[in-house]
């Protein structure tokens, strides 16, 4: 039995075979018995789970004798698709299973590639408190449980993101009974429910007529 992954292809001509009789038999290889040019295939076979091949060997003399190659087939490792996630540093948590996707086998392993270490023992519930903010590389691997079949990675970008810090600099009350606060903040933007929003710097905000 010839042990096989999913779309390998295997050479007939590779296998070793001794003619006990040393009549020095030339080799052809057939896909049913008995062997003839009907059968006939080319040595380089695809086969599928449970395939039968045959080695028929025939010396100058006519005589035939034939040995035959079954094939076993195993399913190739799969990992899925890759994908990406954004998360925010103030430790928020993701659970890295719901990443996966596409035809994927579970039980796999995951692997940070590159960046800060990430605690990654827990993949249902990994934390990215105080995480510095960039894009950090994780692999989702399955291991192949056979020499014939190769393992297969999922990769994901986790784009972590600086949490939103917001600090109230003045808390003025106009004369026009409106109220006007000036802040700073990391964010890019700042929204209100009332008043207006004016950006004076590049984290510095003014929000009047409240």
């Amino acid at each position: 039995e010839i042990e096989l992954c999913a779309g390998q292809t295997f050479d007939l001509s590779t296998i070793i075979i001794t003619d006990l009789n040393d009549t020095d038999p030339v080799y052809t290889y057939h896909s049913t018995l008995p062997g003839d040019a009907s059968n006939e295939v080319l040595p380089e076979v695809m086969p599928n789970d449970g395939d039968i091949y045959f080695i028929q060997g025939t010396n100058s003399y006519g005589c035939t004798d034939a040995v035959t190659i079954y094939f076993l087939y195993q399913d190739n490792p799969q990992a899925g698709g890759n994908g990406s996630r954004n998360v925010c540093n103030d430790g928020s948590t993701i659970n890295l299973n719901t990443l996966l996707n596409g035809n994927y086998d579970t039980g796999g392993s995951w692997i940070q590639v590159n960046g800060n270490n990430i605690n990654l023992s827990n993949p249902a519930a990994v934390n990215f408190l105080n995480i510095p903010a960039g894009n950090y590389s994780i692999n989702y691997i399955v291991e192949s449980t056979s020499s014939n079949c190769p393992s297969d990675t999922a990769n994901f970008t986790i784009n972590v993101t600086n949490r939103i810090l917001i600090n109230i600099a003045t808390l003025d009350c106009k004369s026009d009974g409106t109220y006007e606060i000036k802040l700073t903040s990391n964010a890019n933007t700042v929204t209100t429910t009332s008043g207006t929003v004016q950006k004076l710097t590049l984290d510095t905000f003014r929000i009047f007529n409240i």
